[in-house]
């Protein structure tokens, strides 16, 4: 059966009643800000602005320095809508006896009018239903119902608006400039009226229709002018300069509005349309102009293109010094259009891989009200933002801190703070600057940055010790030296080179100090101890650290020196030597005797010295030995005394080897002190744990409770540290990645369980992780590493580079003391880096850097939940035992799957999941009644599958467990990939170790592949943990054609039925329809013969979407009855009420009836899924998520809708 119009007589598009209420978004960034606002102290402070399809965000800090945010739905109307801009009126209006901002929030094609508190951080945040936004709906036509947004009949690029007020505060009119796309500017007019008691905006007057004499497409547009505060909208100085970029590759500069039209224009009851000239045409872009920014009172464009270019364009005959960062007063526009002047091209900058797609002009070193007009910020499709000098055109500086390709928007506040917004749903804040010193664009060690004299790197000779350990070989003779070649060639001469020739060779150095007073000690293999004073650049001699002076009983080799350590007093270091001994000495140049040397046969080659504590020092020798030595208090009484005390003595040796385990050389350590356990990794990536309470001596060895192989696959493990509980490590490596491993306690035994590896995208090998407290943050995790030769700080937390330098080559001894406190960035760091010379005196290059100005009114450095950087191609919700609570899985085209929680129509970040080599495109979830674990599956291309547990606390937590993977073929072909996937628990399992799932997946060639995983830890890695059903059926069991075009989504719901077994079959496809098929289901009693299906009824509806459906979901019963959801490349999500009647032969017959649909304002949607939660007062709430460029979420009213159906 066919029903052509499931739809009735409600428009699909304007249904009379809307049971879908939108929730959240998290996806691309559309639009970004930076406003300033005014406590009631009259003091300023800054906010930000984010804008994420029709929502926008509102942060900052109150008067208690408490980071809040507010969200506000600018777009609620039938056809939603993207943000793309937020701009401020000038004026001010006042509703409800309280003074407001008036903000025009633009998108599409449509602008919403919104009224801000001047203060919306301040004291009257009590109850948390304050929202500082009110929006002033538009009537379409008088007496009529009001809009939220009102729509234009064009896309908009750039809006501008002048409040007047007539009467009072309430009662005022805005004009309204706005900046269309095909190169016209429409003028309106809009006047406020109470109707029924509330403030709305009457129909709006369209007083001029301003059109540009070169028609043509513009893809951005930026008016200039109406910013300066005017007393009233009746003045003459209304002049509104207009700079577009076109799909010509032209930027044209025009003149929308003269001021001496303006009182002309104001008095016109009817419309009047004017044509502009272009004045200024601007060529010289091969591609088409994503951005155009005026600068400096207009003095500078800036534009940016598909050419992967940013140019700067200069009017001679505008004076300025570029110190007017923000004015465009009238006389400013004036002065754009002088006879005799144009602007002429001053630099092309080159540096954008791809397409740039935004720009903003900023200040570089000035702060407050010396800012000025001398840098650019760029972003584009290359995942980097560039600071551009004006002057000159150089790049400055390059920063990363987005997960995505595209960057699409930049703004500045104009005082050396910039934000920028990604296609992953974050937006970054940053500090000029700062990034200018310590995100350098070139290794240029007196590169200046305008008037300041700052630099990369400071170089400091280190004094030659005069010791040359290799002895001076005489130069030989050039010989000649024939190689075999065939007739014709001529012979290869070749000269030997010279022999190398150390001056000098440092075994290792190290930072000590405060950072106030912060020095670098050396320790050379001619036995010298020197340090240099990184504030006065002053060196100092601290004698030999190895020689004899009587005190010491054993001779020590200089040369054998391997490594440095400094005692934690600051006032010892410790040196090992490649034969394994280990020197105690004074770093006072006068204590000549105070020296010690203590060692243990047998025990040679140490790598590395570690202090525990002041009194406990670890050795890291060759074959995975640890020895750890006790010693009594070198410090006492402030003086320094280490020839008088006792020896140290060796209190435990702790070995890493195991039967058919490679060991290398301990790298990386961490110490529990409160459990005793000490962790320790080596150069093979293989992680151990020690048990330390018990002392082993020196004759016996110690070994491992457990130790964990290829953790960093055979990479060193670098540095790690404790994980927030304290029951596990996190460990960085030479693969670039970040491992979590948790010690559990399993067979009467402590073993290592290794929970998620996951790599830094930024990086190819990781040296150092801290754990800091950045922006109220309770656990950023920060790591600090190399790409290529540059080394990069990372806030992996937040996503975000806070410091990159090029070192020459990462093979350089490199030390880093870096503090962290609340702000943007460290709060002080110094990099030290030995540049060993072959045939010279060594360097040391210094890179430091003290906070010194500190913005406390900036919201914290990324604003948003990290959403993936291309189209997610499945979601799926995973139940828990928390009420209130679900988790959600996604897999997206960029090959990466991540984990949220939802939680009261919030969606919050939990953790990324191990990417893909190919896109993920299917992704499940499965768990047992009542478990408090459960099975995720994440499928894609290579026809792999990945499988995790997701463990759920007594604290309402979840920890994610790698398990394994199953890859069916050993080299699958690229474009082969898994397309679906589906998982069930098997009844009757007891136990974590027995609880199984079977899983389902189709491929790309049409096969069917069946697997039963368990959810018990500890199964190899790879295929042999999956048991694979081999005996599937060779062929369907009912076939019956739903759709006339291919089917995207399949959804089933048992029916009641004491009979025969029943189900419903929903499908959507490419042919805009729903099909509803009831199959009745027959098996033997003793499940031996084969599954029969009878196709009983279908019912197809037609135009139930305006494009492809490409989800469908079916939830209830059929007592309640059922509701099938829907959802398309319309970008509408429709509910169904499908309800399934018996006909006088017990034929089922379903009845598909159209409830209510809402727009989705996320693109490329390609799928949907379902869940049903239990609110805080108890009441049950339907869930939908919409997964495609972001994801979108929206719950369904229940009761409402079923009051409907019935």
């Amino acid at each position: 059966m066919t029903v052509s119009s499931p739809h009735e007589e409600q428009n699909y598009f304007r249904p009379t009643k809307n049971h879908l209420r939108k929730e959240t978004l998290v996806g691309p960034v559309t639009a970004v800000a930076l406003p300033t606002f005014i406590d009631d102290d009259r003091n300023e402070y800054k906010g930000s602005f984010v804008a994420r399809g029709p929502w926008i965000e509102l942060a900052g800090y109150d008067t208690n320095e408490k980071n809040k945010d507010f969200k506000y739905l600018a777009f609620k109307g039938d056809e939603g809508g993207t943000i793309h801009g937020i701009k401020k009126c000038v004026g001010v209006i006042e509703i409800d006896g309280r003074q407001r901002d008036l903000w025009l929030i633009y998108g599409g094609r449509a602008v919403s009018f919104v009224a801000l508190d001047h203060n919306p951080f301040g004291s009257r945040i009590d109850n948390g239903t304050y929202s500082p936004f009110q929006n002033l709906p538009v009537q379409k036509s008088c007496g009529k119902k009001a809009f939220e947004s009102f729509q234009v009949c064009d896309w908009i690029w750039d809006v501008r608006a002048i409040v007047s007020l007539r009467k009072d505060a309430q009662s005022f009119k805005i004009l309204v400039a706005l900046g269309l796309a095909h190169n016209a500017v429409h003028i309106m007019s809009f006047n406020s009226v109470l109707d029924n008691g509330r403030l709305v905006l009457a129909p709006p007057v369209v007083l001029r229709k301003v059109i540009c004499d070169v028609r043509c497409i513009t893809y951005s547009l930026n008016f200039f002018g109406w910013v300066a505060s005017t007393s009233s909208a009746e003045a003459n100085d209304l002049d509104l300069a207009v700079v577009v970029g076109t799909v010509l590759n032209e930027v044209l500069v025009w003149k929308a509005l003269d001021g001496s039209e303006g009182k002309s224009m104001l008095k016109d009851t009817t419309t009047s349309i004017a044509r502009k000239p272009v004045i200024h045409r601007l060529t010289g872009h091969e591609g088409v102009i994503h951005s155009v920014k005026i600068g400096a009172g207009g003095k500078y464009i800036v534009s940016t293109s598909d050419d992967r270019t940013v140019r700067l364009w200069e009017q001679n005959g505008i004076h300025n010094d570029g110190s007017a960062l923000v004015r465009e007063s009238p006389l400013d526009v004036r002065n754009m259009f002088c006879q005799d002047t144009a602007y002429k091209l001053v630099w092309t900058g080159y540096g954008h891989a791809a397409r740039v797609w935004d720009s903003a002009f900023t200040s570089l070193n000035s702060i407050g009200q010396d800012s000025k007009c001398d840098g650019i910020v760029s972003v584009g499709e290359d995942s980097t933002i560039r600071i551009w000098e004006v002057n000159g055109g150089q790049q400055v500086a390059t920063l990363k801190g987005h997960g995505c390709q595209s960057i699409w928007n930049v703004a500045s506040d104009h005082c050396g703070t910039v934000i920028t917004g990604g296609n992953d749903g974050t937006a970054k804040l940053w500090d000029v600057c700062y990034h200018i010193i310590n995100n350098p664009a070139i290794d240029d060690s007196q590169r200046k940055i305008g008037q300041s004299s700052s630099h990369i790197y400071d170089v400091c000779v280190i004094p030659n010790d005069n010791v040359n350990l290799l002895p001076k070989l005489p130069i030989p003779k050039i010989v000649e030296v024939v190689t075999f070649v065939a007739l014709n060639e001529k012979q290869k001469r070749k000269k030997p080179q010279k022999p190398q020739v150390h001056k000098q060779t440092v075994c290792g150095i190290t930072l000590y100090g405060d950072p106030d007073s912060e020095r670098v000690m050396i320790a050379t293999r001619a036995g010298m101890l020197i340090s240099i004073n990184l504030t006065s650049r002053a060196w100092e001699d601290h004698g030999f650290w190895s020689k004899d002076f009587g005190a010491i009983d054993h001779t020590v080799d200089p040369g054998r020196g391997s490594c440095l350590s400094m005692h934690p007093s600051e006032r010892v270091v410790a040196v090992a030597t490649s034969k394994g001994e280990v020197v105690l000495s004074s770093i006072k140049k006068s204590d000549h005797s105070n020296r010690l040397v203590f060692y243990l046969h047998g025990y040679p080659a140490i790598q590395s010295l570690h202090w525990l504590d002041e009194q406990n020092i670890l050795s890291f020798h060759i074959k995975g030995i640890v020895i750890w030595w006790e010693m009594a208090s070198l410090v006492s009484n402030g003086d320094v005394d280490i020839t008088s005390m006792v020896k140290p003595r060796v209190r435990s040796i702790l070995t890493m080897a195991k039967t058919g385990l490679n060991v290398g050389i301990p790298m990386a350590y961490c110490y529990h002190a409160v459990k005793n356990i000490l962790f320790v990794g080596d150069s093979r990536g293989n992680l151990a744990v020690f048990d330390c309470a018990n002392e082993g001596g020196p004759d016996n060895h110690q070994n491992a409770l457990d130790v964990l192989s290829f953790t960093h696959k055979k990479e060193y493990v670098m540095d790690m540290i404790l994980t927030d509980n304290g029951e596990g490590v996190l460990t960085v490596g030479n693969d670039g990645s970040i491992h979590e491993a948790v010690l559990v306690f399993e067979d009467n035994c402590m073993k290592l369980r290794s929970v998620l590896h996951r790599p830094v995208s930024c990086l190819t090998g990781i040296t150092y992780i801290w754990r800091a407290k950045i922006n109220q943050s309770q656990s950023s995790i920060i790591v600090g590493g190399y790409h290529g030769n540059k080394f990069i700080v990372w806030n992996l937390s937040e996503g975000y580079q806070l410091l990159c330098l090029d070192t020459g080559g990462r093979n350089r001894q490199l030390d880093l003391s870096i503090q962290f406190n609340r702000g943007l960035r460290p709060t002080s760091h110094c990099i030290v880096i030995l540049n060993a010379n072959k045939n010279g005196s060594n360097e040391l290059l210094l890179h430091s850097y003290i906070h010194q100005r500190y913005q406390p009114g900036l919201p914290s450095i990324s604003r948003g939940v990290p959403c993936h950087g291309e189209t997610i191609l499945d979601v799926a919700f995973c139940k828990t035992q928390s009420k209130g609570k679900a988790l959600l899985v996604s897999g997206s085209n960029d090959c990466t799957a991540k984990v949220y929680l939802v939680e009261e129509g919030n969606i919050q970040f939990v953790t990324d999941l191990h990417p893909h080599e190919s896109c993920i495109r299917a992704v499940c979830a499965s768990n047992y009644q009542g478990s408090e674990s459960s099975l995720l599956v994440v499928s894609g291309g290579k026809l792999l599958s990945s499988f995790y547990r997701v463990d759920e606390d007594k604290r309402g937590s979840f920890v994610v467990t790698f398990l394994c993977t199953n890859l069916l073929q050993n080299r699958p072909a690229i474009d082969q990939r898994m397309n679906a996937v589906d998982a069930i628990p098997l009844e009757g399992q007891e136990g974590d170790a027995d609880k199984s799932h079977l899983v389902l997946s189709g491929d790309s060639d049409g096969g069917l592949h069946l697997a039963e995983v368990s959810e018990a830890f500890g199964q190899p890695r790879k295929n042999q943990s999956v048991k694979l059903w081999q005996e599937l059926p060779q062929s369907p069991a009912c076939v019956y054609c739903g759709n006339q075009a291919g089917a995207n989504s399949v959804s089933i719901a048992f029916l009641d039925s004491t009979e025969l077994p029943r189900v419903v079959v929903a499908t959507g496809g490419d042919d805009q329809a729903i099909t509803c098929a009831v199959l009745s289901l027959v098996i033997d009693d003793d499940y031996s013969s084969k599954l029969n299906v009878t196709l009983e009824t279908i019912v197809t509806g037609k135009e139930c979407c305006a494009s492809a459906i490409k989800g469908v979901r079916v939830t209830g019963n059929q007592t309640s009855g059922f509701r099938l959801f829907a959802v398309g490349y319309d970008q509408r999500l429709s509910i169904w009420h499908l309800n399934i009647h018996q006909d006088p032969d017990s034929t089922r017959v379903p009845l598909l009836r159209y409830l209510s649909s809402t727009p989705v304002d996320v693109k490329d949607i390609n799928s949907l899924d379902h869940c049903t939660l239990q609110g805080t007062q108890g009441r049950e709430k339907e869930y939908l998520i919409a997964g495609g460029e972001g994801m979108e979420m929206l719950s369904f009213d229940k009761d409402a809708g079923m009051l409907q159906m019935h």
